[in-house]
């Protein structure tokens, strides 16, 4: 019965690992960073389907009712620098899922910090042809 507390802790880290490691696989590209992920969009994609194949994003997909959600609560969406809220409908409403070039989903707090408490969830970052980064 010693070595239990060992056991426990070496057994907590291992799953701790390979949860970590199986977050961080899946993505269909990479852009600069550790987080951001670029989606492939298709005449049928929605924001709500590329948001869904994110990891770490969860989407109840329900029509007018969808709702998204990082780390246990809903994020803040931004499109092209400009904050939106945390309201789905309408980050869904500003953008023609056609439009969009790139989505970061930030969850590291070292990410999201920079959004103050608007960022406690996670941050929804859209960006569209319409924006250049460089320029800012």
């Amino acid at each position: 019965m010693k070595n239990f507390p060992n056991i426990a802790f070496a057994f907590l880290f291992a799953t701790l690992v390979s949860a970590c490691s199986a977050v961080q696989g899946g993505s269909a590209g990479k852009l600069s960073g550790h987080n951001d992920t670029v989606v492939q969009v298709d005449n049928t994609t929605t924001l709500a389907n590329m948001l869904a194949r994110m990891p770490g994003v969860y989407v109840d997909d329900f029509g007018p009712y969808t709702t998204v959600r990082i780390r246990g609560g809903t994020p803040l969406f931004v499109l092209d620098g400009i904050r939106l809220g945390h309201s789905y409908a309408s980050a869904a409403d500003a953008v023609n899922p056609s439009d969009i070039t790139a989505i970061e989903i930030l969850k590291d707090p070292s990410e999201t910090m920079i959004y103050g408490r608007d960022g406690q969830y996670g941050v929804v970052v859209i960006h569209t042809g319409n924006f250049d980064p460089q320029e800012n």
